[in-house]
C-alpha cells in the first residue's frame, strides 16, 4: 500500500509553481538551501527561496510550505527520501490536475530534486525541532491584555463616581488538535507582578541553558 494517498491541498500552489521551473533553478534552489544555517526559522527560509527563485514572497511562501509539508511527512512516517521521492512523482505523473502534474519530460530532473531536497539536513532537523516544540496539547499562539476601569455608582446617582476598581483580563489564544481556541482570565495588580515574576524567572533559567549547553547544541526556535 503506497504511503502517499493523495496531495494536500495546501501543498499543491507549491508544487504548481515548482513545477513551472527548470532543472537549472531546481539545483540553484538546492544550493542555495543547503548553506542555511543550522538556527534557521521559516522566515528566513522564505527569504532564500524568494532570492534564489527571483520570485514573490507569496510564492516563495507556497513553496516553503511545500517543503516543510514534505519534511513532516517524512518525519511522521519515518520514510526515507527515496520511498518519499517515488510515491510522490508517481502521484503527480497520474495527477487529473494539470496544474500539479508532473510531464514525462520533467519526471527524472524533479525525482533528482524532491531526493536531494529531502537530503538537505538543516531543514530536516528544524522541522524535527518544531514536532517536538508542537508536541503538546496546547500551544500558544498570542496574547494581549487588555486594562478595565468599571466605576463604582453611589445609590444616589447625582453624587459623582468617586470609587472603581481596575481589572485586567490575559486572553490567551491557542491551538489544540490543530484548533485555534482562546481563553480569558481576568488578574489585578498582584497577579500582574506575579506573573511578571514567573515570566523573568523562566527567561532567566533559558539563558541558563544556552549558555552551560551553547557550545554543543544549536537552539532551534518555533520561528
Amino acid at each position: 500500500m503506497a504511503n502517499i494517498t493523495h496531495i494536500p491541498s495546501q501543498t499543491k500552489p507549491g508544487i504548481e509553481f515548482l513545477l513551472k521551473k527548470s532543472k537549472e533553478e531546481w539545483g540553484k534552489l538546492i544550493s542555495d538551501l543547503s548553506s542555511l544555517p543550522e538556527d534557521l526559522t521559516f522566515e528566513q527560509l522564505s527569504v532564500h527561496i524568494t532570492q534564489s527563485l527571483n520570485c514573490s514572497s507569496d510564492n516563495a511562501e507556497d513553496v516553503g510550505r511545500f517543503i516543510i509539508g514534505l519534511f513532516q511527512f517524512r518525519t511522521e512516517k519515518y520514510l526515507s527520501a527515496e520511498i518519499i521521492t517515488e510515491e510522490l512523482c508517481s502521484l503527480l505523473e497520474k495527477s487529473a490536475e494539470k496544474e500539479i502534474k508532473l510531464a514525462e519530460s520533467k519526471c527524472s530532473d524533479f525525482k533528482s530534486f524532491i531526493s536531494q531536497l529531502l537530503e538537505i539536513s538543516n531543514i530536516g532537523m528544524k522541522v524535527k525541532g518544531m514536532n517536538l516544540m508542537f508536541d503538546y496539547t496546547a500551544i500558544l499562539e498570542n496574547s494581549t491584555i487588555l486594562t478595565d476601569f468599571r466605576p463604582i455608582y453611589e445609590f444616589d446617582l447625582n453624587k459623582n463616581v468617586r470609587k472603581g476598581i481596575i481589572s485586567h483580563i490575559l486572553k490567551i489564544n491557542y491551538r489544540e488538535n490543530y484548533e485555534s481556541k482562546s481563553i480569558y482570565l481576568t488578574m489585578d495588580t498582584d497577579d500582574l507582578k506575579e506573573l511578571n515574576e514567573k515570566i523573568d524567572r523562566a527567561v532567566k533559567k533559558e539563558n541558563i541553558l544556552r549558555k552551560s549547553f551553547g557550545d554543543n547544541i544549536t537552539f532551534f526556535t518555533n520561528e
